[in-house]
């Protein structure tokens, strides 16, 4: 039995060079939004987050933060196959 094995590493949120339906397995280990120290790079995902955490806004800036994320989500749902794996590394945040 052969098998054959590509590796792509990049931003999740934009797998452009992927095909659709095309990906058997596919790991990710997206920033967490309720652990402070990803906020700086959530703020570069999109600066609106920097003023609604100043506002201490913490719900929106959870929302905001969650919608970044959704776009790792329609893109491996855009990029793995009906049946394939996606494995998220969820870290510990206590």
């Amino acid at each position: 039995m052969s098998t054959t094995h590509n590796f792509h590493f990049s931003d999740s949120r934009d797998i452009g060079t992927v095909d659709n339906d095309s990906i058997d397995l596919a790991v990710t280990s997206p920033p967490d939004p309720v652990m402070e120290m990803w906020d700086d790079l959530f703020v570069t995902l999109n600066p609106d987050i920097s003023d609604v955490l100043s506002d201490l806004n913490g719900r929106l800036a959870f929302s905001k933060m969650h919608h970044e994320l959704d776009k790792v989500w329609r893109e491996l749902d855009r990029v793995v196959k009906p049946g394939g794996f996606v494995c998220i590394n969820i870290g510990d945040a206590t």
